[in-house]
């Protein structure tokens, strides 16, 4: 069997058919313009999901914002 773009489609297809998945990018490079990039989808998705979340999702969604708080996770080099 050939490898075509149809075959992988439908192969990726069938393994994600019975499996939660989650993909956060941005899509596109931050050599075309400095407003893409993890930066960026980071800001949209702390101006966005500050409305429209369950008690429980608020809270969970707290925790993401505390682990990206500056200097958390950094280390001095």
């Amino acid at each position: 069997m050939e490898l075509t773009k149809d075959v992988a489609y439908q192969a990726i297809a069938e393994f994600f058919t019975d499996k939660p998945f989650v993909l956060f990018g941005t899509g596109t490079s931050c050599a075309l313009d400095l407003s893409f990039g993890m930066p960026a989808l980071e800001r949209h998705l702390r101006a966005e999901l500050t409305h429209g979340l369950t008690e429980s999702q608020a809270q969970q969604w707290q925790q993401v914002l505390s682990a990206l708080n500056p200097g958390l996770f950094m280390r001095p080099t």
